[in-house]
C-alpha cells in the first residue's frame, strides 16, 4: 500500500504528497505504477473528512532541468503551479555516473479542493538518466503523455540549439516556457528566442521576462490613458531605461524597448551599442523624428530587472518616470506636462516567482502577437 499523504514533503506549503512506495523503477512500469498508487493512497490523516484524493489532470507538462537541478529545486515549483494546474508533471532529470538507462520515480502532488474539501491531485514522474540517456530520457517522456491533452515544455537546460531533447519535446508541445536569461549573456538570448518562434509556429512560445515586465508596461501606458496626453507619443525625443547588471535585467531592459518601439511604430537602424559602464545605446527612427533609446546598468546587481524607465517629450516638453522603490516592491510614478502640476503617485506591484509566472501564463488561450513583435524588436536590438 502506498505510504500515507504527507503535509508539505517538498511539495511546499499547502500542499500534500503522496509517495510511492518503490523509489526506483523502469519507465515501462509508470502506468502501472501510477494506478496502484491512486488506487491506495489513503486520506490525509490532518485533513478533515473528505472524500479523499481525486486524480486530476488537465496537461502535460514537461521539464527538462537545468545544470545542478534535482527534485529538490522543482517539485516545490511544480507544487505550485498544480495547484491551479493538475497535471502530469514529467521531470527530465540529470544525474551524472547513472548510466544511459533511464530509471523513473512516480508520485502525486496533491491541494485542497475549494469546491467540496476533498485534495485534487497531479502526478509528478522523475525521469532519471546520466548524460548519456538524456536522448532516451525525452524519447521516454513521449511515451508518458497522456493523450488528447496539451503539452506544454518548460525549458531549464540552458540554450536549446544544440540539443537534440528540444527539438523532439518541442515538435510536439503546444506550448514553449524559457526563459531569455538563461539561453545567454547580455542579451544574446532573445534572438535566439526569436529564432525559435519562427521556426515553431505551431506552438506558443513565451519568455518568462515578458510576464515579469506586465506591472512596467501597465504603469507605461496609464501615462497616456488621457485624450490629451496620447499627443505625447508622436513627439518623443528619449527613452532611458535602468537594469540591474544581470542577465535578467538585461532581456527585461531589452523587451521593455522592443514593446514600447513596436507599438508605436519605431524603425530600427541596427543593434544597441554597448557602452563602458555596461550600458548600451540606440537609435531608432519614428515619424517625423527620432528616438534615443538609453540603457543605464546599475552599479550593483540590487535588482534582477528593471529599475526605473525615464520618457522625454519635446515641443512643448513633457516627461514621465517610473522608479523602483527602495523596498524593491512598489514604483514611483510620476508625470510633468507643460503649464499642469506634476502629479506622482506610488504603486506597490507583486513580484511573480517563477512559478506563478507558469500559472500566468497557462492561463492564456494561445500565441501571444504583442509580445512576438516586441521580441522581434528586442532581438534587433540586442548587441551582437
Amino acid at each position: 500500500m502506498a505510504a500515507p499523504l504527507e503535509r508539505g514533503a517538498g511539495g511546499g506549503p499547502g500542499a500534500w504528497r503522496v509517495p510511492s512506495a518503490r523509489p526506483s523503477i523502469p519507465v515501462r512500469a509508470v502506468e502501472s505504477e501510477l494506478a496502484r498508487l491512486w488506487a491506495d493512497a489513503p486520506q490525509s490523516p490532518d485533513a478533515p473528512p473528505s472524500p479523499g484524493a481525486i486524480r486530476a489532470c488537465t496537461l502535460n507538462l514537461v521539464i527538462a532541468a537545468g545544470v545542478g537541478e534535482g527534485p529538490q529545486d522543482l517539485t516545490p515549483l511544480v507544487a505550485e503551479v498544480m495547484a491551479e494546474h493538475p497535471c502530469r508533471a514529467l521531470l527530465l532529470l540529470e544525474e551524472p555516473g547513472v548510466g544511459a538507462s533511464v530509471q523513473a520515480m512516480v508520485g502525486g502532488l496533491c491541494h485542497r479542493s475549494t469546491a467540496g474539501g476533498g485534495l485534487v491531485c497531479g502526478e509528478e514522474v522523475h525521469l532519471t538518466a546520466g548524460g548519456e540517456g538524456r536522448r532516451a530520457a525525452a524519447g521516454a517522456a513521449l511515451s508518458l503523455l497522456v493523450a488528447n491533452l496539451p503539452v506544454v515544455l518548460w525549458w531549464r537546460g540552458g540554450s536549446p540549439a544544440a540539443d537534440e531533447r528540444f527539438t523532439r519535446l518541442a515538435g510536439v508541445a503546444d506550448r514553449v516556457l524559457l526563459d531569455s536569461a538563461r539561453l545567454g549573456e547580455a542579451g544574446v538570448g532573445l534572438p535566439a528566442l526569436a529564432d525559435l518562434v519562427e521556426q515553431y509556429r505551431h506552438a506558443a512560445l513565451t519568455d518568462l521576462q515578458w510576464g515579469r515586465l506586465t506591472p512596467w508596461r501597465s504603469l507605461t501606458a496609464q501615462f497616456f490613458d488621457a485624450p490629451e496626453v496620447r499627443p505625447c507619443l508622436t513627439r518623443l525625443a528619449e527613452v532611458t531605461v535602468a537594469f540591474g547588471p544581470t542577465p535578467s535585467g538585461v532581456s527585461q531592459a531589452l523587451l521593455y524597448a522592443g514593446w514600447f518601439g513596436s507599438r508605436l511604430g519605431w524603425r530600427g537602424t541596427g543593434a544597441a551599442s554597448r557602452e563602458a559602464d555596461g550600458g548600451m545605446r540606440a537609435t531608432l527612427e519614428r515619424e517625423g523624428g527620432a528616438v534615443r533609446l538609453l540603457f543605464r546598468a546599475a552599479a550593483a546587481p540590487a535588482t534582477d530587472g528593471l529599475i526605473g524607465i525615464s520618457i522625454l517629450v519635446e515641443d512643448p516638453p513633457a516627461r514621465f518616470r517610473l522608479d523602483l522603490a527602495a523596498d524593491g516592491v512598489c514604483v514611483m510614478s510620476e508625470a510633468e506636462l507643460a503649464g499642469r502640476p506634476s502629479l506622482s503617485r506610488t504603486v506597490c506591484v507583486e513580484g511573480l516567482g517563477e512559478a506563478a509566472l507558469i500559472r500566468q501564463e497557462l492561463r492564456l488561450p494561445g500565441r501571444d502577437p504583442v509580445f512576438e513583435e516586441a521580441l522581434r524588436a528586442a532581438a534587433a536590438l540586442a548587441p551582437r
